[in-house]
């Protein structure tokens, strides 16, 4: 081919196409606003080429700035940065991460407030870490194991919560409180002014009164024990054999008397508001 000639023709005509008397053979006419080159195509016979290549591998198929579509695979080094919405169709795909390193991380946030990865150096281990308090919002939340889908946690808006074991309910809140399906273990309870028993299965396990509450104890230290004393005229102070528990009842001759209004008791002694007789039979029943 000697002597060959190429010349460039131009145009910012949207859809502009030359017509075939326009080109001559090697001559390249170029629309700068679609983007595309034509040239005379040599076949024996007169037509513009039919197939164009357009300068960048981007397609606008509703015009310039109307959006873009390619469908080879991009790779892109460096931060992106994207204003708008994003649409995804298919997946996202992130990779392993380690402890410790802020590479494959789903970041949110100015700061990377929230992250979310998945730990190449443990077996199976995914975290959500996040900075302040993090809110789980949902009229109907379910929390299940992954493969089988059995119930750990399951929440209903204005309704109940229900805790599972082996995908059997445990625990389920109520509008007047809390239904319990099973054995309510405790190492110390207390509900009222009850305090429950500490050991499982304890036997001889009574209630009594601690002088505020009334709370569980073994039988042999709630045993009731009585002394008794025979007064002499006037007497008000009678003194026990050691000092006396929280809770006592003093009977004299037989009537039950009132504490503080008829009695006080400090130590080992006992005292009567009202000085007995000769003969009274004053009877304390210790409750230790």
């Amino acid at each position: 081919m000697a002597n060959p000639k190429i010349k460039v023709k131009r145009s910012s005509v949207e859809g502009k196409v030359p017509a075939v008397t326009q080109l001559e053979r090697g001559e390249l006419a170029v629309n700068s606003y679609d983007g595309k080159v034509y040239i005379l195509r040599d076949q024996f016979s007169v037509g513009i080429a039919t197939t164009t290549h357009t300068i960048n591998p981007w397609n606008e198929p509703n015009g310039v700035g109307a959006g873009v579509s390619y469908g080879g695979d991009i790779k892109v080094l460096g931060i992106s940065t994207f204003s708008g919405i994003t649409n995804i169709t298919g997946e996202v795909n992130i990779g392993d991460s380690v402890t410790g390193s802020s590479n494959n991380r789903l970041r949110i946030g100015d700061d990377a407030d929230i992250q979310i990865y998945r730990d190449s150096s443990t077996t199976n281990n995914h975290f959500i870490v996040q900075n302040g308090l993090f809110y789980v919002q949902s009229n109907n939340l379910r929390i299940t194991a992954a493969n089988s889908a059995k119930p750990f946690v399951q929440g209903n808006v204005d309704a109940e919560v229900k805790l599972f074991y082996a995908a059997n309910q445990k625990l389920a809140t109520t509008s007047s409180g809390v239904d319990v399906t099973g054995t309510l273990v405790s190492d110390g309870l207390t509900v009222g002014n009850y305090n429950m028993p500490t050991t499982v299965g304890a036997q001889d396990t009574v209630l009594k009164s601690d002088g505020t509450n009334v709370v569980f104890g073994s039988a042999a230290s709630a045993t009731f024990t009585e002394e008794g004393f025979t007064a002499t005229q006037g007497q008000t102070v009678f003194t026990a054999s050691s000092t006396l528990p929280t809770y006592i009842q003093v009977f004299v001759n037989g009537i039950k008397l009132r504490p503080t209004s008829d009695f006080t008791k400090s130590g080992t002694q006992l005292t009567l508001v009202s000085a007995a007789t000769a003969g009274d039979e004053i009877d304390i029943v210790r409750f230790d």
